[in-house]
């Protein structure tokens, strides 16, 4: 009965995550002269929550912790991460960093993530 209880429940969460319908990309191109320094989030359909981009095992994904937004009239808010998202100029704050952010289709940006990491990696030498 226990493994059952547990099989039903393990479905019932796993079919929860993979519900997330993640609308929205942003890429964020820092102000700074480094492009290392660029950000990739993907935004839920209801702009609630975010996922960064990691660039770990020479692959791009996007299965870090979701951040949780706050949502002013004029800002997308995570303060306790430090972000902040003026909702109409695109301007970003995040990590003492400012970026200037284009909104893309989650399609675009896995391709402007992907081109980020060969950036990254034409310097390694390993």
């Amino acid at each position: 009965m226990r493994i059952i209880f547990c099989f039903l429940l393990f479905c019932s969460l796993s079919s929860g995550l993979a519900a997330q319908e993640w609308k929205l990309g942003l890429f964020c191109s820092s102000v700074s002269p480094d492009k290392r320094l660029n950000n990739f989030f993907l935004i839920d359909a209801n702009k609630e929550q975010l996922r960064v981009a990691s660039f770990n095992d020479d692959k791009v994904s996007f299965v870090m912790p979701l951040i949780r937004l706050e949502k002013t009239p004029d800002e997308l808010v995570n303060r306790k991460s430090g972000l902040t998202l003026n909702r109409k100029s695109l301007e970003m704050k995040w990590r003492n960093r400012k970026s200037a952010c284009q909104i893309e289709t989650p399609e675009v940006l896995q391709k402007l993530a992907e081109d980020h990491l060969n950036f990254l990696l034409k310097d390694n030498k390993l």
